[in-house]
């Protein structure tokens, strides 16, 4: 599992078109902005599994902490490995992180729609822990 994590002022995307391997949207879901989140831009790869969540989550959880994150949006992200898991495991996998990071209360996590190319905007904000790469 790869993933590049920013401390933002705001991240916004709007779903621009579908992989073969797309989750269904309703049209309220197509566009998104948040304000001070921090993103993991997250790419599961073949060789992951459940055993690899509770230190991707304990990571997560110490740097949204460390930067005082309320939120916290991962965005799938095939582009960080060219070794990817199947497309089903990748959304349980990705569930299973999002489920783990939702049990501690210091944050809000959200899980952004999988197999979609996004028109995004990402600020970043410059401190020395707003920009972190981790590959499990």
């Amino acid at each position: 599992m790869k993933l590049l994590i920013f401390d933002c002022n705001t991240f916004s995307y709007k779903l621009d078109h579908k992989t073969p391997v797309a989750e269904e949207v309703s049209e309220d879901s197509m566009e998104n902005k948040y304000e001070h989140p921090m993103v993991a831009f997250i790419a599961i790869e073949e060789k992951d599994d459940e055993s690899v969540i509770p230190q991707v989550a304990k990571d997560v959880q110490k740097l949204a902490r460390k930067n005082s994150s309320k939120l916290v949006v991962l965005n799938p992200f095939a582009h960080l490995s060219s070794r990817l898991a199947k497309p089903g495991i990748a959304i349980d996998l990705l569930g299973k992180l999002t489920e783990e990071l939702q049990k501690c209360r210091d944050f809000k996590t959200v899980r952004e729609t999988f197999g979609w190319y996004k028109q995004f905007k990402v600020d970043v904000k410059g401190h020395d822990s707003s920009q972190i790469y981790r590959e499990y």
